[in-house]
């Protein structure tokens, strides 16, 4: 009887001590689930307190067009500049568009677009001044991240002036990239030695006579869309040959036959680069 009773006992111990075990570990749970809650709501806080950071700036002189001041962007602004963020175009135009006070360009995403003859970099985009969708070659602007993909400094130059209606760059555009493209096809169908010529500095040799006729061929049939024409504000005698100083539109084809060529986006002149210096 007396072991019975006993047996009857320590089953009772056991129930009442599983159970309190099933409690504690019940508790438990809920402790780390309440956890992660707060963890999580603490880096969606974390992430929305971010602040920029300028560790330095280098501002730029204002411009003068008469009597109108213009207030241009910052050479450079170093520090942390955004929080861990995808290198991408939309991010950095967001970016300049929050931070406005900072970077004085007013509408970002108009008057920037991505040089289109920048260097690929792991770590770095590369933009250029935007104006009338045509390329200013002396201005642009460098974007550097480090490798936990902060963005640390902003480098470069950039003149609000030029979108003046009396800046010196304000030049009427007469041919598209189409009306480019149909001048230089001509001229190449009827001077064709002169695009096919060697070219020693870039290491290319005159085309062979059926080369010759593959590339009229090409040429002949092609649709401008099919090459990358490029279009560029810059100086008239770098450029074109042309030693006044002075701003000129053009359009810009690499590999054309032997040679890069630039056309004139008003007189239609065209010019071989065959100086070698890379932009």
């Amino acid at each position: 009887m007396k072991k019975k009773f006993l047996s009857l006992l320590i089953c009772a111990a056991t129930c009442v001590s599983f159970a309190s075990m099933q409690a504690v570990q019940a508790q438990t749970n809920d402790n780390v689930n309440n956890q992660k809650i707060e963890t999580k709501d603490t880096t969606t806080k974390r992430d929305f307190r971010f602040k920029l950071t300028v560790k330095e700036i280098k501002e730029t002189p204002f411009t003068l067009v008469g009597k109108k001041e213009y207030k241009n962007p910052p050479k450079l602004v170093k520090g942390v500049l955004s929080k861990d963020m995808d290198l991408t175009v939309d991010n950095i135009m967001s970016l300049f568009e929050k931070n406005k006070d900072i970077f004085k360009i007013d509408n970002p995403r108009k008057q920037l677009m991505v040089d289109p003859l920048a260097p690929t970099k792991k770590n770095a985009l590369y933009f250029v001044q935007n104006i009338d969708g045509f390329a200013f070659s002396d201005n642009y602007y460098r974007v550097s991240f480090k490798d936990d993909n902060k963005t640390i400094e902003v480098w470069g130059n950039f003149d609000n002036s030029l979108y003046d209606e009396n800046s010196s760059v304000k030049i009427e555009t007469k041919l598209t990239k189409k009306d480019a493209f149909e001048t230089l096809r001509n001229d190449a169908l009827n001077n064709i030695d002169k695009y096919t010529n060697g070219c020693e500095c870039m290491g290319k040799k005159s085309f062979s006579e059926k080369e010759k006729r593959e590339f009229m061929n090409k040429i002949k049939n092609a649709d401008y869309t099919e090459y990358n024409i490029m279009a560029f504000i810059g100086i008239k005698d770098y450029y074109l040959g042309i030693s006044n100083g002075e701003y000129c539109k053009y359009y810009y084809i690499e590999n054309f036959g032997n040679y890069n060529i630039s056309i004139d986006a008003v007189s239609g002149k065209i010019s071989l680069n065959k100086s070698c210096i890379q932009y």
